[in-house]
């Protein structure tokens, strides 16, 4: 959403962006698209872990940061290709990176699994 609302906000009339400014707009576009990926990426991530918790039947952050791992792992291995062509240091970064982020999503997701899901009555 805040890259829409950024959108919107740059390229409206006052801000000087008309009609005929397309050039700026592709632009701005072509630089906010890998943020946008990458925020569907995460959110996509996150609904897997929670899928897998609830096809599971478990709840709970360690139950949720094991899941995040499981996931994550059959996602290195399905793009092993890619990443065993990646420099050294490169691959260091990217893996801290990603490493965080299981944690991260897996607590999240795992801790607040029952508290956002309304039980039926």
């Amino acid at each position: 959403m805040w890259a829409c609302s950024g959108i919107r906000t740059i390229c409206s009339a006052p801000s000087g962006c008309t009609p005929s400014d397309s050039p700026r707009r592709k632009q701005l576009v072509w630089w906010l698209s890998p943020h946008i990926v990458t925020a569907a990426a995460c959110l996509l991530f996150a609904y897997g872990v929670a899928w897998l918790l609830a096809v599971s039947h478990r709840k709970g952050v360690l139950q949720g940061v094991l899941m995040s791992a499981l996931l994550c792992t059959a996602v290195i291995a399905t793009s092993l290709y890619g990443i065993v062509r990646m420099p050294r240091d490169l691959f260091v970064i990217e893996a801290g990176y990603i490493v965080l982020a299981t944690f991260t999503v897996g607590a999240i997701v795992g801790g607040l699994y029952d508290k956002l899901v309304l039980r039926s009555q």
